[in-house]
């Protein structure tokens, strides 16, 4: 018998929502449901089904668009980096059962006189489901932080996630890149001699600019562009004229790439701006 159900992924459509800066993990990523004891109506264990592109980690054993039941304690991560917390999802299903309960009972209204909302109500409908595990034993108010909101789940249709943050010398770095990519486009366009090879070199700088701002915006494809663009603007030289020139360009590429890979490696608050990228 089957209980309650949620879902989790980086849609905001989905109940646990997870933040766009956790790696391989996809919009509709798994779903968990109850699998409830025919009599007494308690969770037995969980099922996990995995609809994702770089699948789940249950004890380090893949599920890929697949099935797999789970029981509390298990170790479960999406994608590469985000791990599923045992104490979140579990005030997940009590929440939602506590209000589903309240929601149903009858409520007698009073003339000019409001509701009262009784904390000792929400404690005696938890203990129905389960008085062994002390984690259904709580009021709820205890699960809903007033000032401590919990990172990337979505409790009461409100979502929480922490800013990603990079360095100031990072920033700095990124906007010299699109300075000076933006003067060779300028310089190139001055000389007036447009043949395909220049405007090959004209678009690399373009796209160079784009890959830059990509990774601005936190998005880790951005850098894999830019060593394309610098790999390809090698081989334009070597193409153009093969000289001394030409070796020394292909070097500064590489070298350009490898530099900006290091300087992506400094942290800010315990963090690199490399590991916070999508």
């Amino acid at each position: 018998m089957q209980g309650l159900q949620i879902s989790v992924g980086r849609d905001p459509k989905c109940d646990w929502v997870v933040e766009p800066k956790y790696g391989g993990v996809s919009s509709r990523h798994l779903t968990i449901t109850e699998q409830l004891d025919d009599k007494t109506r308690l969770p037995m264990c969980y099922l996990l089904e995995d609809y994702s592109t770089n699948g789940t980690f249950v004890n380090a054993q893949q599920v890929h668009n697949g099935t797999y039941y789970i029981r509390q304690g298990d170790h479960i991560t999406l994608g590469r980096e985000y791990e599923l917390n045992w104490d979140k999802l579990m005030r997940y299903f009590t929440t939602s059962k506590t209000q589903k309960k309240v929601n149903e009972q009858p409520v007698e209204e009073k003339p000019n006189q409001p509701i009262e909302n009784n904390d000792s109500q929400a404690t005696e409908l938890i203990g129905q489901f389960s008085s062994a595990d002390p984690v259904y034993e709580k009021p709820i108010s205890d699960y809903i932080p007033q000032s401590e909101p919990t990172d990337g789940i979505q409790v009461n249709e409100e979502v929480v996630t922490e800013q990603a943050q990079r360095h100031g010398f990072i920033t700095f770095w990124l906007i010299l890149l699109i300075i000076g990519n933006s003067i060779s486009i300028i310089a190139a366009l001055a000389l007036g001699v447009f043949s395909y090879l220049s405007i090959f070199a004209i678009a690399l700088n373009i796209v160079s600019i784009v890959s830059v701002v990509m990774l601005l915006q936190w998005k880790k494809i951005g850098f894999w562009i830019f060593l394309g663009c610098q790999v390809l603007a090698a081989v334009l030289n070597a193409t153009m004229q093969i000289s001394e020139i030409a070796i020394l360009s292909a070097v500064g590429a590489v070298l350009g790439v490898a530099i900006l890979w290091g300087i992506l490696q400094i942290k800010k608050d315990g963090k690199s701006c490399w590991e916070q990228l999508n």
